[in-house]
């Protein structure tokens, strides 16, 4: 896969530099703090209009992670049944 110009920036340094806004630093030391360009910073504040944007919704929970599904394959590669997977991964069947 070919990508022109720079990599994009993970969305954690993006939330990173919105917490450190909502702690009640100035939009330049925040963006010295994560390590982001004034540019980029601009470009951020210019997308959102100058509001910071809600803060992202944690995981419900509700729906399996990663991590629990290729435990599920594991444990029924080992013959498992479905109510043991469940009491081990403290779900419901």
């Amino acid at each position: 896969m070919v990508f022109k110009g720079r990599p994009p920036i993970e969305r954690r340094v993006r939330e990173q530099f919105w917490e450190c806004l909502r702690a009640g630093q100035d939009t330049v030391s925040a963006a010295c703090e994560v390590q982001v360009s004034l540019t980029q910073m601009r470009r951020w504040l210019v997308q959102v209009g100058g509001v910071r944007p809600r803060r992202p919704v944690p995981p419900s929970g509700r729906y399996l992670s990663l991590s629990e599904r290729e435990q599920i394959d594991e444990f029924r590669r080992d013959g498992w049944t479905i109510r043991a997977i469940a009491h081990a991964l403290g779900r419901s069947p």
